[in-house]
């Protein structure tokens, strides 16, 4: 098995999922700083998108750094071991955010979460919350 070849692909991977996240990080400091706390009034979430970022920096060059030197040569082995990998690890970061946030406090829920998210398929485990200005 070419496990330099699955690190190098992982890695390619998961700095262009870096750049997807980018969006809902600009999206959160638009709220954060942009908008007033009246037309806004729900906590902050840019600090969870950019360490969430940052851990998917910092993977991505990490697994770069393992490929480093792979010949560019996969196989059906090594291609179904990376459809695996990329599902799991693009789930983990994706739920990185929504357990920083304690939108889910349970790791296992935000995980869930992500993949429902990930595969559209219309399910949440999120419920709609009443919001109460008196409570911060």
């Amino acid at each position: 098995m070419n496990y330099r070849e699955i690190f190098r692909i992982l890695g390619n991977y998961l700095l262009y999922f870096a750049l997807i996240l980018c969006i809902p990080l600009g999206v959160a400091i638009y709220f954060q700083f942009v908008l007033d706390d009246v037309t806004n009034p729900k906590p902050d979430s840019s600090l969870a998108f950019i360490i969430t970022l940052f851990i998917c920096l910092l993977t991505a060059f990490t697994l770069r750094f393992l490929g480093k030197g792979s010949k560019g040569v996969i196989h059906k082995r090594e291609s179904i071991i990376l459809v695996v990998f990329i599902w799991l690890i693009t789930s983990i970061i994706g739920a990185i955010s929504f357990y920083l946030t304690n939108t889910l406090s349970n790791p296992i829920y935000a995980y869930f979460e992500t993949i429902l998210g990930f595969t559209t398929t219309g399910a949440t485990l999120i419920t709609p919350k009443a919001y109460d200005p008196d409570t911060k």
